[in-house]
Parts: structure tokens; C-alpha cells; sequence
């Protein structure tokens, strides 16, 4: 799952909030 374009895996839940 890709949140704002936030690449997959567990940095989701470091950076959920901030579009890598």
C-alpha cells in the first residue's frame, strides 16, 4: 500500500506523514 507516494514497506510507519 502506498500512502502520497510513500514507497511500500515498513517505513510507512515511520514516515506515513511524509512523501518519500
Amino acid at each position: 500500500v502506498t500512502t502520497s507516494g510513500i514507497k511500500q514497506g515498513p517505513v510507512l510507519h515511520s514516515v506515513s506523514q511524509q512523501p518519500v
